[in-house]
């Protein structure tokens, strides 16, 4: 428990080194967009990612230290004295398919900004975001029910709490 601490530590300095840095990265103090040449209500970028290699690497790292957080953050909810179980594995996984769904995303954002392809619909790179990474997020929620009384909240766990609320009740405490 204590080395997920550790790294989860770890892992919320880098993220806010990063905020930090990127306040000092070329071009961040310029805005974002610039009024569209034919209708002055519609706005448009101004620059691409692909000219910005500072915003594009500060950007994948905060996308891929906030997926790291994230599966840290279930890791520590999941582990047991001792070890990872194995739901604990699928979980690793998952989280590692999702950050490559993130790089999928920034990849194809900084190609589709010099030629726009289009895929089911949509430029790649929102189609990467829309069947990918907010499909994928149904993976861990189907992996969450199919093992929560086994990974989760087993038997013995429900046992152990509800000992804690009879201690409290038979205290005349507030019951958790």
């Amino acid at each position: 428990m204590q080395s997920l601490l550790n790294i989860l530590l770890v892992l919320l300095g880098i993220l806010l080194l990063t905020i930090l840095v990127s306040f000092f990265v070329p071009g961040s103090g310029k805005p974002a967009f610039l009024i569209h040449p034919q209708f002055d209500s519609l706005l448009q970028g101004s620059e691409t990612l692909s000219e910005q290699p500072g915003a594009l690497v500060l950007g994948t790292l905060i996308a891929l230290t906030m997926v790291s957080i994230l599966g840290t953050f279930v890791l520590v909810g999941l582990q047991r004295p001792g070890k990872i179980n194995r739901t604990g594995y699928w979980f690793i996984g998952g989280f590692a398919v999702y950050g490559l769904l993130f790089l999928m995303v920034v990849f194809k954002n900084t190609a589709s900004n010099q030629d726009s392809t289009f895929l089911w619909g949509f430029p790649e790179a929102t189609t990467w975001v829309i069947y990918g990474i907010w499909l994928f997020s149904l993976f861990f929620i189907f992996l969450y029910m199919a093992t929560f009384e086994k990974a989760i909240l087993n038997r013995e766990d429900l046992e152990s709490f509800r000992e804690i609320q009879k201690k409290y009740q038979s205290q005349n405490r507030r019951v958790p």
